[in-house]
């Protein structure tokens, strides 16, 4: 059986993430050294997350999400900057 598409807000969210990571590289590019200093990426990170869901797309989203959103990112940049990649 096979999933149903995508609904619009579903949509919305993957649209919002996809721009998301995009930022996030962008501003990892320019100095990839950034990201030794964690409390600077965590609050990078957030300003994006939080810029992306509630200015640009309109997205209302509690406090709860972004930080599990903004700790998942971090995380992940951390992890692969260090040479732990799954």
């Amino acid at each position: 059986m096979e999933k149903d598409p995508l609904t619009d807000s579903e949509r919305k969210l993957c649209d919002t993430l996809k721009v998301l990571k995009v930022a996030v590289v962008a501003e990892i590019q320019q100095n990839a050294k950034r990201l030794e200093n964690e409390s600077y990426v965590e609050r990078m990170v957030m300003r994006l997350v939080i810029n992306q869901f509630k200015t640009a797309q309109k997205i209302d989203i509690n406090t709860t999400d972004v930080r599990r959103i903004n700790s998942s990112i971090v995380k992940e940049y951390r992890n692969e900057y260090n040479g732990n990649v799954a």
